[in-house]
Parts: structure tokens; sequence; C-alpha cells
């Protein structure tokens, strides 16, 4: 007779679940891309200041926007490859980077608020 509360483990001891399996290849692609994306852009703003002496401002800002898609993903990466194995994680390193991206957007405004 089969005991109906037994627990069989079918997933090779990973704590994910089913529907985050892909995530780790979803992170890498975009780890690739805005990588590929903010090394692009810094690049072509090497040029110009080289060629034109100036820059648009958007070009860093997309650049800036690509560098930080690309370090999270990283940090997601991580996490992700720390939750397989104990079920936790680790969102140690994704607080600190928020906190100074806060920090550094709050100071932005408050320094630029009187052209507003």
């Amino acid at each position: 007779m089969i005991n109906p509360h037994s627990c069989v483990q079918k997933d090779d001891g990973q704590h994910v679940s089913a529907d985050e399996i892909h995530l780790e290849n979803l992170h890498t692609i975009t780890f690739l891309l805005s990588g590929i994306l903010a090394i692009t852009l810094c690049v072509v703003i090497v040029i110009q200041l080289y060629e034109r002496s100036t820059v648009h401002a958007a070009i860093f800002l997309v650049m800036a926007a690509a560098g930080s898609d690309s370090f999270a993903s990283i940090f997601e990466l991580i996490h992700l490859s720390l939750y397989a194995h104990n079920g936790v994680g680790s969102y140690m390193m994704v607080r600190p980077v928020q906190k100074r991206h806060i920090v550094a957007i709050i100071w932005h405004f408050s320094r630029h608020s009187h052209r507003i």
C-alpha cells in the first residue's frame, strides 16, 4: 500500500519552483545584452568626446541604465544560484546597491530642484 502522505522529491534537490526554472536563462541574456549596450555606449561617448568634444546627456543616462540593469542581472543570478542551494538566497548584495541608487537620485534632484 502506498502512503498518501509520502514526499517524493523530483527536482534533484533544487529549491527553485517550476515557474522559476528559466529565470537563469532570462537574466543571463539580460546581463549580456545590457552589458553589450553599456559598453557600446561607453565607446560612443569616448568617440564623440574625442571628435566633437560634446556628448548628448541622454547617452549618459541610457548607458547608466543599461549598466545598472546588467549589474542587477548579475546580482539576481547570484541570488538564484544561492536560492537553488539553500532555499533562501541572498539579498545582502542587492540592498546596498539599491540604497546607493536611491541616495544618488535624491541627491541629484535636491541639488537641481531650482531648475525645475
